[in-house]
Formats: structure tokens, C-alpha cells, sequence
């Protein structure tokens, strides 16, 4: 897998670009079990790419075109790095405002006041820590105002264990959307693109446009398949700019689900 180059860093030389390219392309090779003793191994080439070494947006010229057409967004402030440790919680903070009006959140937690607001929160901190994968942040002025996550898979282990039914029961609820998501994860290796939000302040600007080329561009890297899961009408058709078409639907709690692949473009 190679840095593509909306992606590289500043002040990074090239063998510590093919560290990391070595690295990531381990990862992508790793099962769902074994990825997070692969992440402990990778994590300290990342850490050496994160904050301290901000992408800059603009070194690349497709993603400087982009930025220029946004509105009340200076791109001189926009960076796209690595998520750190210290940089989790903040992550799953902006993840749950950005997806908090969601349907398929709303059907899932039955509303989308704070205290379900809290509950996505604690939700993405839990992955995060759990199974981390790649996480790219967008950041404005060192703001986290966009999050990505990717993580290499093969198919998901559907968890068949009898849980009592309760309909107002949120971890109940939480089951029924993981086994019914499990049971349309491709089989063969592919990257999992999700989740990926944006803070409502920042929507329409082109930020996930610029987070989706970033990842565009890895998984072709890597002449990979990719993978994701949606809701929104709105969402189907950005995903379909990116090369993504559905392949499969379900209804979770009267929400429609799409199921999307991308082929490798390269």
C-alpha cells in the first residue's frame, strides 16, 4: 500500500514513507482477530505520522481545487493527519453530532436527544479502542471537525447468542443492527470504510469529499475491495461518486440499510 499523495506528510522522508507502506500492507494481509496485534506493532510508525506531522491539504492539487470551492473555509487551516491516543475521545465526540440525526441512529437508540447523543458517543470511544483500524481526522486550526475510519476485514463472526427481547432495550436493539450488518459483510478481504462524519457546521463543504479521496486512493493502492454501510438517500449518491454501488438492502427497525462495494479502480 502506498501514502497517496493527498496524503503525505510534510517533512517526512522516504524510507519512513516505506515504513509505513510496508506496515499498512501487513495490515490490510490481517484477519479480523489478528488486527489489533498488527495495530500495536504499526501504531508507533503512526504515532511518528500523526499530529507533530500534519497532512496538508494542499500539497495536492486535486484537494486544493476542492477546498477553494467550499465557503467560509480557509484552506490554509485545513490539515488531514493521523488520530492519536489523546485524540479518541474528541473523534467519537464529532462522530456523534455528525451522525446523531441519522436515521438508522434515531431507529436504533429511539431518538436523538443528548442522552442518545451520549450514547453514540460512548459507542464510537468503545471502537476506537477496541478496533481502531485507520482513523483520519480533518482538522481546522487543530479542530477536529472531520473523522474516517478504514480497517481491513474478512467478513464478520455473527453472534448467534440468544439475547432477551426487548424492544426498549438499547443494547438489545444494538444486536439486532451488529447481527443484521454482520450477515452482508463481503467474505473476501476488503477495507471497511466506516464510520465517516463530518460536524453539521462543516457539511457541504467538501471535507468527507476530501476524506473519501484520501481513502479512494489507498484502497487502490492496494488494489483492494471496499466496503460500507448507509442509510440517507443523500449518502448513496455521494458514495456513488466514489465509485460504490449497492449491492444488497435491508430494513433495521423500519430504517432502509444500503450495502455498498467498490471495486479497485486501478
Amino acid at each position: 500500500m502506498t501514502i497517496s499523495s493527498c496524503c503525505i506528510p510534510t517533512a517526512i522522508d522516504k524510507s519512513t514513507v516505506g515504513s509505513w507502506m510496508f506496515q499498512n500492507c501487513v495490515l490490510h494481509g490481517a484477519s479480523e482477530r489478528l488486527e489489533p496485534d498488527v495495530w500495536k506493532r504499526t501504531r508507533p510508525v503512526l504515532r511518528g505520522l500523526g499530529a507533530g506531522n500534519s497532512f496538508l491539504a494542499t500539497r495536492h492539487g486535486s484537494i486544493k481545487t476542492s477546498i477553494k470551492m467550499t465557503h467560509g473555509l480557509n484552506m490554509s487551516n485545513l490539515q488531514i493527519s493521523f488520530m492519536e491516543q489523546s485524540d479518541i475521545q474528541q473523534s467519537a465526540k464529532v462522530l456523534s453530532i455528525a451522525m446523531l440525526n441519522n436515521p438508522h441512529h434515531i431507529g436504533v437508540f429511539l431518538a436523538n436527544g443528548e442522552k442518545e447523543r451520549l450514547e453514540i458517543e460512548k459507542m464510537f470511544f468503545e471502537l476506537f479502542n477496541n478496533l481502531p483500524g485507520f482513523v483520519f481526522l480533518a482538522k481546522e486550526n487543530e479542530k477536529i471537525i472531520g473523522v474516517m475510519r478504514m480497517k481491513s476485514c474478512i467478513g464478520k463472526v455473527i453472534d448467534d447468542s440468544d439475547v432477551f427481547e426487548d424492544e426498549n432495550d438499547i443494547d438489545w436493539r444494538k444486536s439486532v443492527w451488529f447481527k443484521e450488518w454482520a450477515k452482508h459483510d463481503p467474505a473476501e478481504q476488503h477495507w471497511h470504510l466506516g464510520p465517516i462524519g463530518v460536524l453539521p457546521t462543516h457539511q457541504g463543504l467538501g471535507i468527507g469529499s476530501i476524506l473519501m479521496e484520501c481513502f479512494c486512493k489507498e484502497v487502490d493502492a492496494c488494489m483492494a475491495k471496499a466496503y460500507l454501510e448507509t442509510d440517507l438517500d443523500k449518502n448513496v449518491r455521494f458514495y456513488e461518486k466514489f465509485g460504490f454501488k449497492v449491492v444488497s438492502e435491508s430494513e433495521i427497525f423500519g430504517v432502509k440499510n444500503r450495502y455498498m462495494l467498490r471495486h479497485s479502480q486501478t
